[in-house]
């Protein structure tokens, strides 16, 4: 399904996949090392921009190559289910600090709509009740 959406989101917006057919594509660990391989490639197609769905561990990596070789401006856009503190989280799985994470992360567009997030203060914006939280909705919806 997500190589579908891309498919879908390159054909809209005239976008190009630039790791297509590298095995950087999916980076295989969520290491420093693997961050470098993928973030050099991506680095080599001098693109502006970047989409990409991942966990916050991988999009983590991959922000501190780009603060370490100085990138700056450059739009990230990450869908996932990822928290707002995604940058400032685990600071110890990677040599940036946490005021280069945040200014690493400048640029950066989430798709974080409030029914994904898994806590139980969060109201959902589509409900007629605007009291209904995220757990609230999740029971109902699976009928529990």
């Amino acid at each position: 399904l997500v190589t579908d959406y891309f498919e879908v989101l390159k054909g809209e917006f005239g976008m190009e996949d630039v790791l297509s057919n590298s095995p950087q594509a999916q980076m295989a660990a969520a290491s420093p090392e693997e961050a470098r391989l993928t973030f050099d490639l991506i680095l080599s197609r001098r693109v502006r921009g970047v989409m990409c769905i991942a966990y916050d561990a991988y999009l983590r990596q991959v922000t501190c190559q780009m603060v370490r070789n100085g990138v700056r401006g450059m739009i990230v856009a990450h869908l996932g289910w990822i928290l707002p503190s995604w940058p400032t989280d685990d600071l110890g799985s990677h040599t940036c600090t946490l005021a280069q994470m945040l200014r690493g992360a400048n640029y950066f567009l989430s798709s974080a709509p409030t029914a994904w997030n898994p806590n139980s203060t969060s109201t959902v914006p589509c409900q007629t009740n605007l009291k209904h939280t995220v757990n609230e909705f999740s029971m109902e919806y699976d009928g529990l």
